[in-house]
């Protein structure tokens, strides 16, 4: 995972958890691919993108991501429609030290 964040994105990562698996077979990418979600804590909101495609990253509201769901691709609608339940499993997880950070509110 860190391998794929490297390649996309400048961010200062301080933990992840890996907490849920992503097939779906109604698109072209999603039928010869799986996805792994993880949840990461990054230390600031400082990003910074890797690749000329990637213009102006920035870190927007749980809320406002979820209430545009519907306007994302499948495989991060489906995570934004699971929010709450993804980031308790983050919390289940995590070390007792950590487990107050990623508590859905």
């Amino acid at each position: 995972m860190r391998r794929e964040i490297i390649e996309e994105v400048a961010v200062e990562q301080v933990s992840e958890s890996a907490v849920a698996l992503i097939n779906d077979d109604s698109t072209e990418v999603g039928y010869v691919h799986f996805g792994v979600v993880h949840i990461m804590r990054v230390a600031n909101e400082s990003v910074a993108g890797r690749r000329s495609g990637i213009v102006g990253p920035e870190f927007i509201p749980f809320d406002e991501a979820v209430k545009e769901a519907a306007a994302c691709e499948s495989w991060s609608r489906f995570c934004l429609e699971s929010l709450h339940l993804l980031l308790s499993k983050a919390a289940a997880s995590a070390s007792p030290l950590m487990a107050p950070e990623f508590r859905p509110a």
